[in-house]
């Protein structure tokens, strides 16, 4: 069984983020499959070990913009991959911290596993697991039912939540995701919001970093 790990973004970010985010995977856990996808790219792009894709596209408005750059991962996760595969997307702002061991992959996959939020309930899409129970055909239809036009922001996040109950989704264990501050040794570590910009985060983030 083959194990995949799904990045969508556009060109900032993946000079930024996703291009340190898939090295320290890659540094780590190499057996991993690693796919990026880039939305309006400006240069020839690639990356060793790493299959990447992209397209172009024009919007109406920054807010169709942001949400469509927030969804085109799940959007990815249906178009480019077989229904039976086994893939996780997270966020490019995250950062892999350690060698994952096969049986620990194998296990994500037993249940329809997504990250929680650590002080609202909620659900996250920083951290999704996709196998082969038709969520991620659902999701990227849910996601297209609009024009893209008239996307707003947190799309992505809105109809995850929506559909929670219908796939009985299952909290991730600390040990996979940490936001923040790594507190439990976990495989990623993401930065969300004003974290991308504050140095006591950032430091964290930057101790991983080759």
């Amino acid at each position: 069984m083959s194990y995949n790990i799904l990045i969508g973004c556009d060109q900032t970010y993946f000079d930024k983020w996703t291009t340190p985010l898939l090295q320290s995977i890659q540094r780590h856990n190499p057996w991993l499959n690693l796919h990026c996808h880039i939305v309006n790219p400006t240069k020839e792009n690639t990356l060793d070990n790493v299959s990447i894709t992209s397209e172009h596209i024009n919007f109406a408005n920054d807010e169709s913009k942001i949400s469509y750059l927030q969804s085109v991962r799940f959007l990815a996760v249906a178009d480019k991959f077989q229904k039976n595969e086994h893939i996780i997307t997270l966020d490019a702002d995250s950062i892999c911290t350690r060698k994952i061991e096969h049986k620990e992959i194998k296990n994500l996959f037993n249940k329809q596993y997504v990250l929680s939020h650590h002080k609202e309930n909620r659900w996250l899409a920083g951290f999704v697991i996709f196998n082969d129970n038709g969520f991620r055909q659902e999701y990227a239809s849910e996601l297209r039912s609009l024009p893209i036009n008239d996307w707003l922001w947190g799309r992505d996040q809105t109809i995850l939540n929506s559909l929670a109950k219908k796939y009985k989704f299952t909290k991730l264990d600390t040990s996979w995701m940490s936001i923040g501050k790594n507190k439990t040794h976990s495989a990623f570590l993401t930065l969300k919001g004003e974290q991308k910009e504050t140095e006591k985060y950032l430091n964290v983030y930057k101790s991983y970093l080759s």
